[in-house]
């Protein structure tokens, strides 16, 4: 019998170990039982399993930070950001049992009012705090990291268009040099330049960090390889470039047409976020 609990616990004991230093994806089981949704500030970002209600904003982040799951006291509800985060990362896979209906954050927009979002359809807006909307507790997880290349992502060779990169993203690009991936959907809403760049640079996704706005000539790969095959979820929009056209121009492409043309900065566009590897 002693030999037996000897025995257990030393298996328990190697399996925490072996699941703290695992790298975490979008989509795995967290330590609060939750779900992996993205990452902040180095650390993993975990949503509930389940939502708590349908709330008023006050009641809503009063029963996120009430919520005890996995015996965890840390839960809050997401603000603004990491709302869309859960969005993208989670509602849009097909994860998470996220109905497709409003949910609360966090950000206030004044003393009566708060901002929230429609999963349905992407909406954004302001809300009363007195209508009632679904509440998703998050929480940060600060397991330790592993560096992108030690999952292995710089040992495959066999990417081919389309496919799912390392990041979870689209590969839209195959060369003896290397890949590019695409994020899986638009960096909601539309910005202006300067907006787009500072996104794309704090983006997080899939566990990696290094993702950008595409180049003047790899957006039009984008266009040619993926959007013109019904790929990638891309509105028929225009999409920011990194590619100046002037000090204060930079180069878009309309994605309904692929038609290339110079924008001021202060204009508001898309952005779809790439990196290489």
């Amino acid at each position: 019998m002693v030999r037996s609990v000897i025995v257990f616990v030393l298996v328990a004991w190697v399996g925490v170990f072996a699941f703290s230093q695992a790298s975490l994806q979008i989509g795995d089981t967290a330590p609060g039982g939750g779900i992996i949704f993205g990452e902040e500030g180095g650390r993993y970002l975990e949503a509930a399993p389940n939502n708590v209600g349908w709330l008023e904003w006050d009641n809503a982040v009063s029963a996120a930070r009430s919520f005890s799951g996995g015996g965890f006291h840390d839960w809050f509800l997401p603000n603004k950001d990491q709302l869309y985060l859960l969005f993208s990362s989670l509602f849009l896979r097909g994860q998470g049992d996220l109905p497709a209906a409003y949910y609360w954050s966090s950000t206030e927009s004044s003393s009566t009012q708060a901002r929230a979002m429609v999963f349905s359809n992407q909406f954004q807006g302001v809300f009363l705090k007195s209508n009632k909307c679904f509440a998703r507790p998050i929480r940060y997880v600060d397991l330790p990291k592993q560096k992108a290349a030690t999952t292995g992502e710089t040992t495959r060779t066999d990417y081919k268009i389309g496919d799912t990169g390392p990041a979870g993203g689209i590969i839209f690009a195959v060369s003896d040099g290397g890949f590019l991936e695409v994020a899986p959907n638009d960096f909601l809403p539309k910005r202006t330049f300067q907006d787009a760049v500072g996104g794309a640079k704090n983006f997080r996704f899939g566990g990696f960090e290094d993702w950008r706005v595409p180049t003047k000539s790899e957006l039009r790969q984008l266009w040619k390889t993926l959007k013109s095959a019904g790929i990638g979820n891309f509105s028929e929009a225009n999409y920011w470039s990194s590619t100046p056209s002037s000090e204060g121009s930079a180069w878009t492409i309309f994605f309904a047409t692929g038609e290339e043309s110079s924008a001021t900065k202060m204009t508001e566009n898309l952005l779809r976020p790439v990196r290489g590897f």
